[in-house]
């Protein structure tokens, strides 16, 4: 190898290694000042503190409230109301009072409820009769049949849904038995009393894109398409997270929405928008008396969504519809009122519940009433009333008698051994004869109280407890 060769590799070895450890250096060795992003307190209490300062700027009087039930229905003034909770939660009567304060003339922002298992098997039932529809109208079609966007459920159409012949029947039949199956499961739902009186006027739910029932038929028609074939999936534009262009009446551009992962279900039946996003995913807009209802996928004017596509010029736009009135109202949280606002409101209640608890209380108190009860002795026990307690005790126990008979056993036995120590050393039969006769006692009962079990019959063993008494009181003179 030529010098001139090595030195130029020595000179790029020498510089990576000069160059990586300058690098790391200034990484891990270095102190530098840098940006770094945190939200504000404000940002944090406020999850649309950065729309209000935007709307403020741009004349707007804003009024920021935790619930809708702090600020009263009664008491809001016109304009806009931002509902910022992820889906509607109302009371039918609230729901009521917010819909005649949007037929004056005003705007609401709020977000649906989500689908629950009986809406989903309606949409898919809906979407498999359409499909049915097609496959008799296009059964020689073989190939890839495009759906355009503006075909997703709306007022007056059902979900539609191209389908195609070219699957086997077994492989259709297979999918038909679990399309059933999941109608069936998700039919079997508990009937909750309904959260959202909103939607359910206009027919309109929150849904994932994923979970869509439409996109969900599109999607397994696709598979039973390509079955068989080595050809990949065609991307389904309204089944995916895209840009849902927007044309707000009264604009001169077009507005982009981020749709995300969330987007607008319509059920059969339910009244046609006014207007609404190109894709009908991200907004739907009613017209109520002179007012409007807006329905929309996300909160698009939260402290991290606004910054996104054209959500803030959406925002303005929103706020510019109702013309007689600049108030925006922002409602951060669920309508979830305070503790003591409820007590409030169920006055009645808490009343009842204090005369219920003072009527408990003279009650108890009531069966105290009289003289006193003498206090208890303080004297202690005698010792015989503890060896009665004892003997008690271990004649109930498991073998007690067995126990106390032992004991007076080997009492008896060892002051025989100190005061006849001669006739301890005796056998069992001369013993016994022996102590019988000193005693004047049957030689049965000494036996019995000697060398027996313990008798389970109270008199039987008080006998060999009074014989062996006996002959202690017989050697200890």
């Amino acid at each position: 190898m030529k010098s001139s060769v090595k030195w130029l590799i020595a000179v790029i070895v020498i510089g990576s290694l000069s160059l990586g450890g300058t690098l790391w250096w200034r990484t891990y060795m270095e102190r530098g000042w840098g940006p770094e992003h945190r939200p504000s307190d404000a940002m944090l209490k406020n999850r649309m503190h950065v729309a209000m300062l935007l709307l403020q700027r741009r004349g707007h009087t804003v009024t920021v409230a935790g619930t809708l039930g702090e600020t009263g229905i009664g008491a809001l003034p016109d304009g806009t109301l931002i509902m910022g909770n992820r889906f509607g939660t109302l009371a039918p009567a609230k729901a009521e009072q917010l819909l005649a304060w949007v037929r004056r003339g005003n705007t609401l922002v709020v977000q649906p409820r989500y689908l629950n298992g009986a809406e989903s098997a309606q949409l898919k039932e809906s979407a498999r009769q359409d499909d049915s529809a097609d496959d008799e109208e296009d059964d020689e079609d073989d190939d890839v049949v495009t759906v355009p966007a503006d075909q997703v459920p709306s007022a007056d159409a059902a979900p539609a849904a191209s389908a195609s012949a070219s699957a086997s029947a077994s492989a259709d039949a297979e999918e038909e038995e679990e399309d059933e199956d999941d109608d069936v499961q998700s039919a079997t739902v508990t009937t909750l009393i309904e959260s959202d009186p909103i939607a359910v006027r206009y027919g309109v739910r929150q849904t994932y894109l994923a979970n869509n029932p439409v996109c969900a038929a599109k999607l397994k028609e696709q598979r039973a398409r390509n079955k068989g074939r080595n050809s990949c999936p065609t991307p389904i534009p309204e089944c995916q997270d895209q840009t849902n262009p927007v044309l707000v009446p009264g604009a001169d551009h077009t507005l982009e929405l981020d749709s995300e992962r969330n987007g607008l279900a319509v059920l059969q039946g339910a009244p046609a928008p006014s207007w609404s996003d190109e894709g009908h995913n991200a907004v739907r807009v009613y017209d109520e008396g002179k007012g409007r209802v807006v329905m929309v996928a996300n909160n698009y004017f939260s402290n991290d969504n606004l910054q996104h596509k054209d959500h803030a010029e959406f925002l303005l736009a929103v706020a510019a519809l109702n013309r007689s009135a600049g108030h925006v109202t922002l409602v951060k949280y669920l309508d979830v009122q305070p503790w003591y606002v409820l007590m409030w409101d169920r006055f009645h209640m808490l009343m009842l519940s204090c005369v219920a608890l003072l009527a408990l209380s003279m009650w108890a108190a009531v069966r105290r009433f009289g003289p006193l009860m003498p206090a208890p002795s303080a004297e202690r026990r005698s010792l015989m009333e503890h060896i009665e307690a004892s003997g008690a005790w271990l004649w109930k126990a498991r073998d007690g008698r067995a126990v106390l008979l032992e004991a007076a056993r080997a009492e008896t036995l060892a002051l025989i051994r100190r005061r006849a120590p001669a006739m301890a050393r005796l056998p069992e039969t001369e013993l016994v004869a022996a102590l019988a006769e000193q005693c004047q006692l049957s030689p049965a009962l000494v036996s019995q109280a000697l060398y027996d079990e313990a008798a389970t019959v109270p008199q039987q063993f008080t006998r060999q407890i009074r014989t062996l008494q006996t002959l202690r009181n017989h050697h200890e003179r």
